[in-house]
């Protein structure tokens, strides 16, 4: 005879803590966080953050939906708000909702209250390590390269942590000006610039030539120019430098003293070499968002 199973018992209904009700009101505000974020950032990063605010509210298609962004906008920070409002070319609204005000922001002399201040960790201008441990660095080279100066590069790179690699227009290996083979860790048309922190360009006639005639390397330097990081070349690849869109930009073709921030031109490599790293260390130069922008 089957046994009987026992009876399930009803689940009690549960009723939560009355104090669980009495949530404070700053757990409601939503604001505070980004309102310290955007008086954290420097004037460059702001820059960066309405650009791309904008180029994101230009994809909506929708009049409402952009108003209301501004809208959301405006509770964090009224600058920022005008700032995209006028890059998207959008009538800012004349009458904005309420302000939520954060608590650590309020004046009212309530016990537990403190300024909303700025904090240097949340910006990565202020936040650079002072070495180049991991950092990644391209060599483009092609048939015909100085490989003495690849490989001293590659040496003084390496000591110093940074992880260095070299694209050339075929993945595999290439031949140096001394005939000598040399391995290629990517090829120019599946390198991506993103992945980079510095670009560096030695001589070697033949190489030289190629790489002003190849559009992915020239790319590849114009993205790494856009970006603001470091860009070094032996004095005899200042023509692939030249071939560049970026060297319109230059005030004094040759001139390594006039260059803009972040390009280094020299004929010793071991010279160059030290240069690099302490460009590198600096993670980006930012001065070229103001004074030498380009698109690529």
């Amino acid at each position: 005879m089957a046994s009987k199973k026992p009876a399930r018992k009803r689940a009690k209904s549960l009723s939560l803590p009355q104090a669980a009700h009495n949530i404070h009101t700053g757990f409601y505000e939503q604001f505070s966080q980004a309102k310290q974020y955007c008086k954290s950032e420097s004037a460059t990063e702001k820059q960066q953050i309405v650009e791309e605010l904008s180029r994101r509210l230009e994809q909506c298609a929708s009049a409402p939906m952009r108003e209301n962004m501004l809208q959301m906008l405006a509770e964090v920070n009224k600058e920022l708000a005008d700032s995209v409002a006028y890059a998207c070319r959008i009538q800012q609204l004349q009458k904005h909702t309420a302000p939520v005000v954060s608590l650590r922001e309020s004046d009212n002399g309530e016990e537990g209250d403190e300024p909303l201040l700025s904090d240097e960790a949340l910006t990565s201008i202020y936040t650079i390590p002072l070495h180049i441990r991991s950092r990644r660095v391209a060599i483009l080279a092609a048939a015909g390269v100085n490989g003495k100066q690849v490989l001293a590069m590659k040496k003084a790179l390496t000591a110093a942590g940074a992880v260095v690699e070299i694209i050339a227009p075929v993945h595999g290996s290439i031949l140096t000006e001394d005939d000598l083979p040399i391995g290629a860790d990517h090829s120019f048309q599946h390198a991506t610039a993103a992945f980079y922190d510095a670009v560096y360009v030695p001589g070697g006639e033949r190489s030289v030539q190629a790489l002003q005639q190849m559009p992915y390397a020239l790319h590849f330097l114009n993205d790494i120019y856009k970006h603001c990081k470091a860009i070094a070349a032996h004095a005899q690849a200042l023509p692939v430098l030249e071939a560049t869109y970026f060297c319109k930009q230059l005030p004094v073709k040759g001139s390594a003293e006039q260059m803009p921030p972040g390009i280094l031109l020299a004929e010793d490599t071991d010279t160059l070499a030290n240069e690099l790293i302490a460009a590198i260390a600096r993670h980006r130069f930012w001065e070229r968002n103001t004074y030498y922008r380009i698109t690529a």
